[in-house]
């Protein structure tokens, strides 16, 4: 995750809003540099394609979609690279239930309110870093890998 950072720095993606792309895997996002809003009401797609890929490169950006892996989706990535961003959801995000989920939010002081089974794995493998800022993590029952 390190190395994808180093090599996004090196692309310096310039686009004012969010790219979509649809793929036999799902939806990949490329997020703008500035605020982006990660959500059903700005990206109707997210309602009926699930959704593999996330590479955010900067803004202060809301996160209020499951962020999840699953059997029927078997892998989800994601990485902000930097922002105070918020990552909300009253449903279970930050979860593999089946599949495999790797996640890194790189620089900000970011807000995480998640619900039961946020930061867990079931039947799959769960990975997120968060590797600098002030962040504030708040999340329902067995979340943050409870056994």
């Amino acid at each position: 995750m390190l190395e994808l950072r180093e090599r996004l720095a090196q692309y310096n993606p310039q686009n004012r809003k969010q790219i979509v792309y649809k793929s036999k895997w799902g939806l990949m996002i490329i997020g703008s540099t500035g605020a982006d809003s990660y959500s059903e009401d700005s990206i109707p797609l997210l309602a009926k394609y699930p959704l593999c890929l996330i590479l955010d490169p900067g803004g202060d950006d809301i996160y209020s979609i499951p962020l999840e892996s699953s059997f029927e989706q078997p892998f989800m990535l994601l990485a902000d690279l930097s922002g105070n961003d918020v990552y909300r959801n009253s449903e279970p995000s930050m979860f593999a239930h089946g599949g495999l989920f790797a996640g890194a939010d790189y620089a900000g002081d970011d807000i995480y309110q998640l619900a039961d089974f946020s930061f867990s794995a079931v039947m799959g493998s769960f990975w997120h870093t968060d590797f600098a800022g002030d962040d504030i993590y708040q999340g329902g029952l067995f979340s943050q890998g409870a056994a």
